[in-house]
């Protein structure tokens, strides 16, 4: 690529931010970043942003087994889900919260049906699971989500929903 296109679109991006520059070149957030390859770094901050953007374009997966993950464009917060005829419950579990280089995974409601009637319960189960390495590429943070933020998210829920089934449930 021409270099001094790509130092154009490196410009747009740092003085404009991601938004402007896709509407102002008319590229989607994937050819922008592709013409851009190695010479932007992708940091914390605008990881949270090209994740959003790329959740909106249908290009991260919105189910993972059992769980629904919903990407609020209001509060920027990544909810995952479970909704099921005996059991549901919702975490916040949002890469890069408000640019940091971390993972907050907030397991906040989970209720249950059981024989006599069904139970809520609002356990306030917290951890933070740090990520400190920036980005070269847009493909590596696409993989980057699906091949490490999946896989540890599923598993601390996991952790948490199980947690919850014994104090709640005895079971």
């Amino acid at each position: 690529m021409n270099n001094k296109v790509t130092e154009l679109l490196v410009k747009l991006v740092n003085e404009y931010g991601i938004y402007k520059a896709v509407e102002m070149t008319g590229l989607n957030v994937i050819q922008l970043f592709d013409r851009l390859g190695n010479n932007i770094v992708i940091d914390s901050e605008m990881a949270n942003e090209l994740l959003r953007m790329l959740w909106n374009q249908n290009l991260l997966p919105k189910k993972v087994n059992n769980f629904k993950l919903t990407f609020e464009t209001f509060d920027g917060v990544l909810y995952w889900q479970l909704d099921t005829p005996l059991e549901k419950f919702q975490a916040l579990c949002t890469p890069f919260w408000d640019g940091n280089k971390s993972i907050p995974i907030d397991f906040s409601y989970y209720s249950f049906v059981d024989d006599d009637n069904n139970i809520e319960e609002e356990p306030e189960w917290y951890v933070s699971i740090d990520y400190t390495d920036n980005f070269n590429s847009i493909q590596e943070l696409i993989e980057w989500f699906k091949e490490w933020y999946i896989p540890v998210v599923y598993k601390q829920l996991t952790v948490f929903l199980n947690k919850a089934r014994k104090q709640y449930r005895g079971s």
